[in-house]
């Protein structure tokens, strides 16, 4: 849990029953936060309670799901990159995949699939969990990930407050 000037507050998986303690903490803290970020549940309550102290409106912005599976990854065709993929350090046994890019022009070969597969698969074997996020509004990188093994952990929902 955590607030970053110009990005908000992201509540991590904070139950709900400690939102109003966590509210009052930021208010104090971080009175300007214009973003908070959690689990549907946990950022909702937030939302509600923020709003309600501070006389804002609130709205759903965004969508993310974090995943789990169990360096960064150039895959060339012709001396021509199609696709990149990457994962972030390894901490308390999980590594993150991303990013996760394909140039426009090379989008629906399976480029992506196939190297986030092979990289997913090194985490694994090197004894780590492999987890990544998606948006939820783009169905094709879900149908993907969910192909290739990642089921889905929990969900998480941005609110912008104006």
């Amino acid at each position: 849990m955590h607030a970053d000037p110009g990005r908000g507050i992201f509540l991590g998986g904070l139950t709900d029953a400690l939102v109003p303690t966590v509210v009052d903490a930021f208010a104090a803290a971080a009175p300007e936060a214009d973003v908070v970020e959690g689990t549907a549940a946990a950022a909702r309550l937030f939302a509600e309670e923020w709003s309600s102290r501070f006389g804002k409106e609130y709205k759903q912005t965004r969508g993310t799901r974090l995943h789990k599976l169990g360096r960064l990854w150039l895959w060339e065709l012709q001396g021509q990159p199609v696709c990149l993929v990457g994962h972030q350090a390894t901490v308390f046994g999980s590594t993150r995949v991303g990013p996760v890019y394909t140039p426009s022009e090379h989008r629906g070969h399976g480029y992506a699939s196939a190297l986030t597969a092979f990289v997913s698969r090194r985490i694994i074997d090197s004894g780590s969990a492999a987890c990544l996020y998606t948006d939820l509004a783009n169905r094709t990188s879900n149908k993907i990930y969910a192909a290739i093994g990642y089921e889905p952990v929990a969900d998480f929902v941005r609110y912008d407050f104006s």
